[in-house]
């Protein structure tokens, strides 16, 4: 592993782990007992979590944005028996219920690394449960996932194929490790096969192309909004940087990114429910704007059988998904489709095309609306960085279209309009624009649309009364 101010050898890792999964066993940390942490990404962080799961504990790892109720909710629900915490980060703990919780500083972890003991790694079995992950909890409280051994197992091993990883192959990890984007998509498939990672505390745009090229990337993860950064960003590609795989992106990201930057973009789908990913591209069958087809551990259905329709999921080869929710008494059978509340469709060829979570559909001017549509419509006007569109109560028994935007400085709502007006069809167009400096996210980075949604209208523009909006655009459909 390769960090901003530390290179630690495979031996050097497998000295430190052994000697914290020593101390954990010496701690008698009970089967399935919890260590939580509670950390930025960190050489440290990794060796805890690697430590935790090799004496068959139980690793939570907690979103650092987290405070109040929030982490209070999810360490009563885990009752965990130790929790790290960075040294910044432990007035937050300390401003919350701990409980009965034992509470270290990472550098307990540090003061652990030196004793150099040995420990042998205690045998689980492929259906043990390995990490607790929370949900977003965008409808209702979080939840914490129970994913087990195979499932990382697993996925490294279908990540390995998507990306064709060779020997001479360097990972770059960016993303935060308390995801499954961060421990699944590039830690551990390079730990996992004896080639070489990157790692960052975080993401920066300004040093993104540099730093892979001083460690000569070949493979990276990256989400959507990384992407779009990118896209708007100073940087010179590296020429050794062949693939980057992604989530969530526009319909048109693909071509734009290997347009701008040569390289190839694979986008999927996936959840914490999947351990990270359930459908993907890969560098054999790639199609720009779909999310891939199914993994091969994956079994794939729309609702009803249709062409397109709510995805349901279940594993084809156990334990390769979640084993239920932790505190749940009716676990989540393996031979039940998982309802992912997602809309898909598939084409004649079996690649699916992300539509939009069935909730946040819009139904306006008679018609059933898909926001991502007007928000990929509204990000292609210059100086706007990102918007959310959500459905608000209508005067005529349906629902307006809102559409938060946030821009750079000097966006006009006239010429937003018409830009608009040429691409989107008239029962697309929203009514009411409201600018934000920052859209409002759940702790896992995600756009909360029900937080756009409850904001309401008081303080949007109201094209309609501009006399923006055309009088067709005004009209019912049908």
């Amino acid at each position: 592993m390769m960090w901003p101010d530390r290179r630690i050898s495979y031996s050097q890792l497998e000295d430190s782990v052994s000697s914290v999964a020593g101390w954990l066993e010496e701690k008698q940390l009970r089967p399935h007992g919890v260590v939580a942490a509670f950390m930025e990404n960190s050489s440290e962080f990794v060796v805890l979590w690697l430590a935790t799961v090799r004496v068959g504990g139980l690793f939570l790892p907690l979103n650092t944005s987290l405070s109040g109720d929030l982490l209070s909710f999810q360490l009563s629900s885990s009752r965990p028996d130790f929790l790290f915490v960075d040294e910044e980060l432990l007035p937050v703990v300390n401003a919350v219920s701990r409980k009965s919780m034992e509470v270290f500083t990472k550098t307990k972890i540090q003061e652990l690394e030196s004793r150099k003991t040995r420990h042998v790694p205690f045998r689980v079995a492929p259906s043990e449960p390995a990490v607790i992950l929370y949900t977003s909890g965008t409808t209702g409280p979080p939840k914490g996932v129970m994913l087990p051994h195979y499932a990382f197992a697993n996925r490294v091993h279908e990540i390995v194929k998507i990306v064709r990883l060779t020997r001479q192959d360097v990972f770059y990890n960016a993303l935060p490790l308390f995801h499954t984007s961060g421990q699944v998509m590039t830690t551990l498939p390079a730990l996992m096969n004896g080639v070489t990672v990157v790692m960052e505390e975080r993401f920066h745009a300004n040093r993104f192309w540099s730093r892979i090229a001083e460690e000569g990337v070949s493979v990276t993860f990256i989400l959507n909004r990384m992407a779009g950064i990118l896209l708007r960003s100073a940087g010179t590609p590296s020429r050794l940087l062949r693939v980057v795989m992604s989530g969530g992106v526009r319909r048109d990201m693909q071509r734009l990114f290997y347009d701008r930057f040569g390289v190839r973009l694979l986008e999927g789908f996936g959840m914490t429910e999947t351990c990270g990913i359930a459908l993907y591209n890969t560098l054999d069958e790639n199609l720009e704007g779909s999310v891939g087809k199914p993994l091969p551990s994956v079994e794939v259905r729309l609702s009803q059988d249709r062409e397109r329709g709510e995805l349901l999921l279940r594993p084809k080869v156990p334990f390769t998904m979640f084993l239920g929710y932790l505190g749940e008494n009716d676990h989540w059978q393996a031979s039940e489709w998982f309802h992912t509340g997602d809309m898909l469709e598939r084409n004649a060829a079996g690649f699916y095309f992300y539509i939009e979570r069935l909730k946040d559909v819009i139904r306006s001017r008679g018609e059933n609306i898909s926001p991502g549509y007007i928000e990929a419509a509204v990000e292609t006007f210059p100086g706007v960085v990102e918007c959310a569109a959500v459905g608000v109560t209508g005067e005529l028994g349906d629902e307006d279209i809102m559409i938060a935007v946030k821009a750079d400085p000097g966006v006009e709502l006239p010429a937003l309009f018409h830009h608009l007006e040429s691409r989107l069809p008239y029962f697309m167009l929203p009514r009411y624009v409201l600018f934000l400096e920052e859209l409002p996210r759940t702790p896992t980075q995600k756009i909360k649309r029900e937080a756009v949604r409850a904001l309401g209208v008081s303080g949007a523009t109201d094209l309609e009364r501009l006399g923006l909006i055309s009088r067709r655009s005004n009209q019912k459909a049908g």
